[in-house]
């Protein structure tokens, strides 16, 4: 159960933070965000809490399914607790974007999957899926996160669903 929970952190995380890239006519918003989505990626597997945090909006926040808040200082302590994992793979995608002056809404969905061995000996594969609502700010021509919101996690072993989460804000 303690591993379950870390997943659950995990995926805060990950849904929580993004680079910084200008929105440019030539560019579509959902490529903007795609990229800072895989400029997140690297950050965390590199396990740059400097990089990460110099991409976060102050007063960033992060609000998991049960409605618990954590500040920036708190996800990236969290972070650098967690071991790496060489047989992880993940994914974004960005679902939608919606910009409005200085502020944008994404809606996206992050997908991972890892290899673990059990006590016993048994292979099992490791599934997690949580959707978010994540807001962004335009802060000196650049994308900052200013908060996430996961709307849903989903934990699965070997094909079957052992936790679904959906947000209940306090």
């Amino acid at each position: 159960m303690k591993q379950l929970i870390r997943f659950g952190s995990v995926a805060t995380l990950l849904v929580a933070f993004f680079g910084t890239v200008q929105i440019s006519e030539a560019k579509a918003p959902n490529a903007v965000f795609e990229k800072l989505y895989s400029e997140l990626k690297i950050a965390m597997a590199d396990r740059d809490a400097k990089a990460i945090g110099a991409l976060l909006a102050p007063g960033f926040t992060s609000e998991d399914t049960s409605g618990k808040d954590q500040s920036a200082e708190q996800m990236l302590a969290e972070l650098s607790t967690l071991p790496q994992d060489p047989n992880k793979k993940s994914q974004t995608t960005v679902l939608s974007v919606a910009v409005n002056g200085k502020i944008a809404n994404v809606v996206q969905q992050y997908h991972m999957t890892t290899r673990k061995v059990s006590q016993s000996g048994e292979a099992k594969v490791i599934e997690l899926n949580a959707t978010s609502n994540d807001t962004w700010e335009l802060i000196g021509g650049s994308w900052k996160q200013l908060r996430t919101v996961t709307m849903q996690m989903d934990y699965s072993v070997n094909g079957q669903v052992l936790v679904h989460k959906t947000h209940a804000p306090n």
